[in-house]
């Protein structure tokens, strides 16, 4: 008779492989990939603090995640991990790489009002004038205002009260702001701000209340600035007020003085008369920028 015992079954503990520290499935990989994602994201809408909020976020919880393993070199690996990974994404994130965004934002903006300006001259066969004023002669609304119908505005434009001044019992109702006419390097939102103003005087595109069309400037459309960014001007789009070219600085971004200025860097955008945007860096002289602001001076304009 044999005696032999029946062979054994394996016990499938007994034989499972130990567990391997840092050991990520393709989930993982995926999860951290897409954190890191959101935390750039994170940077570039809400800036530096909420970008490492969201790090530190990350960071427990891939540190969570390691203590319920029990592993020491898998916690210590998982924060240099993502650490690494953070780093890498920091500078591709910072504010030199946002500043062309918002620059080109800004541009986009005063091309869209360029083209309102082209608009209304075409059909009121003249550019708008730099405000409608009372009949004392007192300034009461701005080309902002006139411009609305062209901007896509138009319910707000029929809302406007023109019996009234532009700070009014009405008028004030509709401060609101418009994101067309602000830079999105200015700081003072929610003030109904403008960034984009005339330069308004003798000799300029915008005399006061008087409106010139495009026959009258004989330096050429093309030589002729229309529009000028002002960094945080403090001025409100409905206000009937801009730059006054017998006072301002003629230097871009002034140190003194409210002038031609902006917050990108060492530079600011402004629309000619022809409806192109260019930039004006700091080193543009102020007779370049003086000639460009003149619509009849006859002045060699050295293209900034």
């Amino acid at each position: 008779m044999d005696n032999q015992l029946p062979p054994k079954t394996p016990d499938p503990l007994a034989e499972a492989p130990a567990a391997r520290p840092w050991q990520f499935s393709l989930r993982h990989l995926l999860a951290v990939m897409a954190a890191v994602c959101v935390a750039g994201a994170a940077y570039q809408w809400f800036g530096l603090g909420v970008f490492l909020l969201f790090a530190v976020v990350v960071v427990a919880g891939v540190v969570g995640l390691a203590v319920s393993r029990g592993n020491a070199v898998e916690i210590i690996a998982a924060v240099l991990f993502v650490l690494a990974l953070l780093a890498l994404l920091l500078p591709a994130v910072q504010a030199p790489a946002r500043t062309p965004s918002r620059r080109s934002y800004c541009q986009n903006n005063l091309r869209q009002i360029s083209i309102a300006l082209q608009n209304y001259h075409d059909v009121y066969h003249s550019f708008p004038p730099a405000y409608v004023a009372d009949a004392n002669g007192k300034p009461m609304h701005s080309w902002r205002v006139l411009i609305l119908p062209f901007l896509e505005y138009k319910p707000l434009y029929d809302q406007y009260r023109f019996d009234e001044p532009w700070d009014g019992p009405n008028n004030s109702q509709l401060a609101v702001d418009l994101k067309v006419l602000m830079c999105p390097a200015d700081g003072a939102r929610g003030k109904c701000q403008t960034s984009y103003v005339a330069v308004v005087g003798p000799g300029t595109a915008w005399p006061g209340a008087k409106s010139i069309d495009i026959a009258d400037i004989k330096d050429g459309a093309s030589n002729t600035i229309l529009v000028v960014e002002v960094h945080n001007s403090g001025i409100s789009w409905m206000e009937p007020r801009d730059l006054d070219v017998s006072q301002m600085p003629m230097n871009i971004n002034p140190k003194t003085g409210l002038g031609i200025s902006s917050g990108h860097p060492k530079c600011a955008q402004a629309a000619r008369a022809d409806g192109s945007v260019f930039v004006l860096d700091e080193n543009t002289p102020p007779a370049t920028i003086r000639a460009m602001l003149t619509i009849a001076g006859g002045e060699t304009v050295e293209e900034p």
